[in-house]
């Protein structure tokens, strides 16, 4: 991951090499035409298309490709054929900048992941309020008898622990975690890609909370 900071899509083009960037810009048309109501930002330092808030497509260009990310099970089912030529490992299909950007699946992929979160969105309180029905609401007190930790506004905090995987990658190190599916990001060192992920994994609970927000969601216990 570049050490630059950048603040926009812009600026992290313009640090591009010129061939580099123009292949970027070809990414990008494409996938604006595929979700054209995202909005345009950087995310864990490279360009990312957000809807509703919430990150569905990010590329990013490095020495001798550029790179589509998140490859979801549902576009690995869906574009098997088209994506046997490129380079795919978890989470990420990487393009040789030697070769003609693939515009058409470019913009098939941005639109299936938009639509695959889209759906998440509208199916998580209804899969919640099925999960859950008839069982009895958890007190405020957890299973010990000891009352979570509150911030200065009320609200209430706990620690929590992920079991991540780390890749070695052509970029640095691809993480993922295996228990959020979708949630995931990168660094050039391991300590960089830890630290991003431990960002993706809150901002990753924040937007479940939101989905969340106003289903009657309940919590059981499991012997793992």
């Amino acid at each position: 991951m570049a050490k630059t900071k950048y603040n926009t899509v812009d600026e992290y083009l313009a640090k591009q090499p010129v061939s580099t960037r123009e292949v970027l810009e070809t990414v990008r048309k494409a996938i604006r035409k595929a979700v054209p109501l995202a909005d345009e930002v950087i995310s864990y330092q490279i360009p990312a298309f957000k809807v509703d808030g919430r990150a569905v497509v990010y590329f990013a260009g490095w020495k001798e490709h550029f790179s589509l990310y998140p490859v979801t099970a549902p576009v690995l089912a869906k574009f098997k054929t088209e994506l046997a030529r490129y380079e795919v490992s978890k989470g990420t299909v990487r393009f040789p900048l030697s070769e003609p950007v693939p515009v058409k699946l470019i913009e098939r992929i941005s639109r299936v992941l938009a639509e695959t979160d889209a759906t998440r969105r509208r199916a998580a309180p209804t899969r919640a309020r099925r999960a859950n029905a008839s069982l009895p609401r958890r007190s405020t007190t957890d299973r010990i008898g000891r009352r979570p930790a509150t911030s200065s506004r009320g609200k209430r905090r706990r620690a929590m622990r992920f079991k991540v995987s780390l890749q070695k990658s052509a970029e640095g190190f691809a993480v993922s975690v295996p228990g959020l599916p979708g949630c995931w990001s990168q660094g050039e060192t391991e300590t960089e890609a830890l630290s991003n992920i431990r960002d993706a994994i809150s901002e990753y609970l924040a937007a479940r909370d939101e989905l969340l927000r106003g289903a009657d969601v309940r919590e059981v216990e499991v012997l793992a």
